[in-house]
């Protein structure tokens, strides 16, 4: 699948990692966003990394990816929203 990643200024390592021998770089916005576009097979995986920026990563396409991101952080938030806190 293509996907459209921008790459906020706190994580801008990240717009040097390997995305594949296809991946395309825009230069930086004037808030220091960096459009990444490559194609992945393993969206598991995009995903994850996507709610482990904090924000820093944002998917643009495809919108069902987008959708994907936001209910998993729905779901990640009800689980630990309502748990009891673990004791050591």
């Amino acid at each position: 699948m293509n996907v459209v990643l921008d790459i906020g200024p706190e994580r801008a390592w990240m717009v040097d990692e390997d995305f594949g021998p296809e991946a395309t770089r825009s230069p930086p916005d004037s808030e220091g966003w960096t459009r990444v576009s490559f194609h992945s097979e393993n969206l598991h995986y995009v995903v994850t990394r996507v709610l482990d920026a904090c924000g820093q990563l944002r998917i643009v396409a495809p919108q069902s990816l987008r959708q994907r991101v936001r209910d998993d952080a729905a779901a990640l938030f009800n689980r630990y929203s309502t748990a009891e806190p673990q004791r050591p």
